[in-house]
């Protein structure tokens, strides 16, 4: 009987030990495995809502040039428009003044008039001289010679200052040949036509000369050649000074105002008020017809940003915000993607002028975008790693050897498609699986997990 008893205390007894190892065992199990959550895992279409930074862009413009002739100089008298200002077809965006220009307009009156005089006083004092036809002859060869010469000589001079040739005797064709092949060809195409031209010319001014030289003998004499030439002089005189006082009228007409040639946008002012103008100079940059300016922000190639993406631009009251489009996805000089906003009526409502908007550091753009395709969408605190190499914690279910269920996380690398503050759009499809996050301590492949509660 005593025997009975002692067997059955001792099973009460090992029953009990057992039973507090099965306690205490889950208890140091509980306390040294990691415990996890279960990430939100689901099938659709990715939104997001992303902020950028823009700024006032203009994607085309044009130069307002004005060429002043030579020996001529207007000075900018006033700039009625500004930065950023919007410009009718025909509004005036520069006067100016010729500069000097009453005592201009003065010496070359007193040119003409004087020599006008000259060639009155010489045909009163030499009308009755009369020239041979073969002597007319003669006249015509030496000014188409002359001609000639000053025309070829102008080719040859610039030819060898473009060629960097100081000897007009290296000027051959194939010296011309080398320097070509040094240059590329929207370079050395011009140089090469100016050289056929140079030798066409040259060839003219021989002929020119060879046929002066026929007529030698019907040559002018001497004194009657002087007294041609100090009319002659006085005939060049003359039309030179009617020549620029033609010019000084067409100016004072044509470039007094510069005026817009179509509505556009002011982009950049590059003169001001008393500065001079000589030959070509680049006055006003304006926008091309029909481009206006737009709102510009540099893009990511994942953030989804489409043409015709509905664009906000937020403000402190909800009223005053402005609503607009995406109009333009592109790629600027140095590579980086960008999308154009368009400034409509609705911004510059909200944000003022667009001289106003240009001198803002930024202007904020807030876009919300959703993803063309469905795909499998994790919660983005279970997606880790950055750039290429993301990765997922899978959880998995395995028989433990004592008994029960044992959860072990294996580690598995994703493509991510897209992504925003909540959710990441991944190519896999991992909407039946159970993905790890938040863990209370960190994890790695292969580890034990708990799930938390």
């Amino acid at each position: 009987m005593k025997l009975k008893k002692f067997a059955l205390r001792g099973m009460i007894i090992l029953a009990a030990v057992i039973a507090l190892c099965v306690l205490f065992s889950g208890t140091i199990r509980s306390l040294t495995t990691a415990k996890v959550h279960k990430a939100d895992v689901k099938n659709g279409k990715l939104e997001n809502t992303i902020q950028l930074s823009s700024k006032v862009a203009f994607p085309e413009k044009e130069e307002m040039k004005i060429t002043v002739p030579d020996g001529l100089s207007l000075t900018v008298q006033r700039i009625p428009v500004a930065t950023g200002q919007k410009i009718a077809k025909g509004d005036v965006l520069l006067y100016t003044q010729l500069s000097d220009g009453e005592k201009t307009v003065a010496d070359l009156e007193k040119k003409y008039d004087e020599a006008r005089n000259a060639i009155e006083d010489w045909d009163r004092k030499h009308g009755d001289i009369r020239l041979t036809r073969n002597e007319e002859a003669w006249v015509n060869a030496y000014d188409a010679a002359r001609q000639a010469d000053r025309e070829e000589l102008n080719l040859r001079q610039s030819l060898m200052a473009v060629l960097n040739i100081t000897d007009s005797a290296d000027l051959t064709d194939e010296n011309v040949k080398k320097l070509f092949k040094n240059m590329s060809k929207t370079v050395g195409q011009p140089i090469l036509e100016d050289y056929k031209n140079w030798k066409a010319k040259k060839e003219d001014l021989a002929k020119a000369k060879e046929k002066l030289k026929s007529l030698d003998r019907y040559a002018v004499s001497d004194d009657v050649w002087a007294t041609l030439k100090t009319k002659r002089e006085a005939e060049d005189n003359l039309r030179d000074a009617e020549d620029k006082l033609m010019q000084i009228r067409k100016i004072e007409k044509q470039m007094a105002e510069i005026k817009a040639p179509h509505d556009c946008y002011v982009i950049e002012i590059k003169v001001k008020k008393g500065d001079p103008l000589n030959g070509e100079v680049e006055v006003v940059s304006i926008t091309a017809e029909g481009k206006d300016p737009v709102l510009r922000a540099t893009i990511d190639s994942k953030s989804n940003v489409q043409k015709g993406t509905a664009v906000t631009i937020p403000s402190k009251n909800y009223w005053s915000r402005a609503e607009t489009k995406i109009v333009t996805i592109g790629v600027d000089d140095e590579g980086k993607q960008y999308a154009d906003a368009e400034i409509n009526r609705s911004v510059t409502e909200a944000m003022g002028s667009v001289s106003s908007m240009m001198r803002k550091e930024e202007i904020k753009l807030k876009i919300t975008t959703r993803a063309k395709e469905s795909s499998c969408m994790i919660e983005a605190a279970a997606v880790g790693g950055e750039g290429d190499n993301r990765y997922v914690y899978v959880v998995s279910q395995e028989d433990s050897p004592l008994g029960g269920v044992r959860l072990t996380v294996r580690k598995q690398e994703v493509k991510v498609i897209a992504e925003s503050s909540k959710w990441v759009s991944v190519e896999e499809d991992l909407t039946y699986r159970d993905i790890a996050y938040l863990p209370d301590r960190p994890i790695n492949d292969g580890d034990t997990v708990m799930w938390a509660h």
